[in-house]
């Protein structure tokens, strides 16, 4: 029998993978807002198989140590998936335009890096509650396929991508993982203090 936080570290290696594989069937799509749908798979198993995606887990994140340390397991789970997604996708040999995605990502300023992050959290707050609540797969596919297409920044397919491409910024996936975090938590916030 697995202990609590090994059973963690293994709901967010497998959802570090699914998110993976939805920034796949992304990058194999020469139409944008097709492949923003199909990315839509990776949460959509998430939510599906109850595993733990830190952009989905933090947005319910109280500021207790416990707490913190749940969040810090879930992304080190996650980073760990796409670690093992990013080694299957060398293996594999696609030929994707992941070099020119990472490249404009990475041109990008902290504030706006930050920015999109938020917004894009946002969307994954609406789209997990909504899973939550009325198990409404639509709202998932759509709030996914919403922040890809307009170009959000979400860190775990962030740090697959980054990570296929060889070409990782640790500043990056900082201000990322802080937009993520300040938009799901903040949305999550306001929206409970309205109902």
């Amino acid at each position: 029998m697995l202990n609590p936080t090994c059973k963690l570290i293994s709901a967010a290696l497998c959802a570090g993978i699914c998110i993976s594989l939805g920034c796949i069937a992304f990058l194999m799509s020469p139409v944008k807002i097709v492949g923003a749908v199909l990315f839509a798979v990776g949460l959509l198993a998430v939510v599906v198989h109850g595993l733990k995606l830190f952009t989905g887990t933090v947005c319910s994140a109280k500021p207790a140590a416990s707490d913190l340390h749940t969040q810090l397991v879930v992304l080190l789970g996650n980073i760990l998936g796409v670690l093992v997604a990013a080694l299957l996708f060398a293996g594999a040999n696609l030929q994707t335009p992941v070099q020119e995605v990472v490249a404009a990502k990475l041109s990008a300023s902290w504030l706006a890096i930050f920015c999109k992050a938020v917004f894009c959290n946002i969307l994954i707050c609406i789209a997990v509650d909504e899973w939550k609540g009325q198990k409404n797969s639509l709202m998932v596919i759509f709030g996914v396929a919403v922040f890809v297409f307009c170009g959000f920044e979400h860190c775990i397919a962030n740090a697959f991508y980054m990570l296929a491409a060889g070409n990782f910024s640790l500043s990056f996936f900082a201000v990322n993982v802080l937009g993520n975090a300040a938009g799901g938590i903040g949305f999550w916030r306001m929206k409970h203090l309205a109902v």
